[in-house]
């Protein structure tokens, strides 16, 4: 989805070919951890240090948008292989944007998957 400053939203179907939504099926896991982690307050938290213009959480927003156009290349051109890496390095960044993005239980998951060979948490 691309959100334009005129408020227009546009829809981009970045995976067509049914093998490679299969495949993608296969591959990632979506878990639930049954704990409310108040996204809300950390999103406002992130968005307070953006607009306050704290550099790290501006480079860091910058980066985010980077590692988002590789992603969205990654899928376009169905480089699978490529995704993981681009998935960590975001969410690495995000972890730093403010606290509450994760917590001890979303890193138990994280690192147990990890030690089950999981690529990207």
């Amino acid at each position: 989805m691309w959100f334009d400053v005129d408020n227009n939203v546009r829809v981009e179907k970045l995976v067509t070919d049914e093998s490679l939504i299969k495949e993608l099926e296969n591959r990632l896991i979506l878990t639930y951890t049954t704990q409310s982690r108040l996204s809300a307050i950390s999103n406002w938290k992130m968005l307070r240090r953006y607009v306050d213009g704290n550099k790290e959480s501006i480079n860091s927003f910058h980066k985010i948008k980077e590692i988002s156009l590789k992603m969205r290349e990654c899928l376009r051109e169905g480089e699978l292989e490529k995704f993981p890496k681009v998935l960590l390095e975001e969410w690495e960044l995000r972890k730093r944007l403010a606290r509450g993005v994760s917590n001890k239980k979303i890193e138990h998951i994280m690192n147990s998957a990890i030690e089950a060979g999981a690529v990207a948490n």
